[in-house]
Formats: C-alpha cells, structure tokens, sequence
C-alpha cells in the first residue's frame, strides 16, 4: 500500500517541482545587480522544493513503516506478557 501511495503520488509532485525549478533557473543565470540582491531567496526555494519532493516520496512512507512496525512489535510485547503473567487455572477435582 505504501509503495502504490508512492507511486501514485510521484506525477503530480515531480510535475510540480521540474517547473518551478527550471523557473528558477534564468533568475540564478542573470548577472544584475538586482538579481544578485534574488539569488540567495531563489537557491533557498529550489532546494526547499526540491526537499519537499523527497520528503514525500521517502521519509513520510519510511516514518509510516516505522510505525507500522512498532506498532505490530509493541501489540507481540503487550501479548507475550499477559500470557507470561497469567495465573494458571487450578482444575478442580472432580467428584
């Protein structure tokens, strides 16, 4: 489920990021004045969308995972202790 999320989510966030970052690049190619004062703003946000898109598609899937597993090993715990701590039942003799 997690890898078709993935899959299904990777067109529309990769068609988002291509163009924003080719956008950006003739406002990091200009030589100005005025676009230097730019630069440091536009980097940012390349990278930050560029951040974004991996963020995404890589850690917000691995987090669901890890949760998912500790989960299932917090639930086997929960169970292996109960039937450590049961008090065995005592068969009546029967008359």
């Amino acid at each position: 489920a997690i890898v078709s999320s993935a899959v299904s989510r990777f067109p529309p966030l990769f068609l988002t990021t291509v163009p924003t970052c080719v956008g950006l690049i003739p406002i990091l190619a200009e030589q100005s004045t005025s676009s230097q004062f730019l630069k440091p703003a536009v980097l940012s946000l390349a990278f930050g969308v560029f951040f974004a898109l991996f963020v995404s598609l890589i850690l917000v899937p691995a987090m669901y995972l890890i949760g998912y597993d500790w989960r299932q090993w917090r639930d086997a715990r929960k169970a292996r202790r109960s039937t450590e701590n049961a008090v065995p039942e005592v068969i009546a003799p029967s008359v």
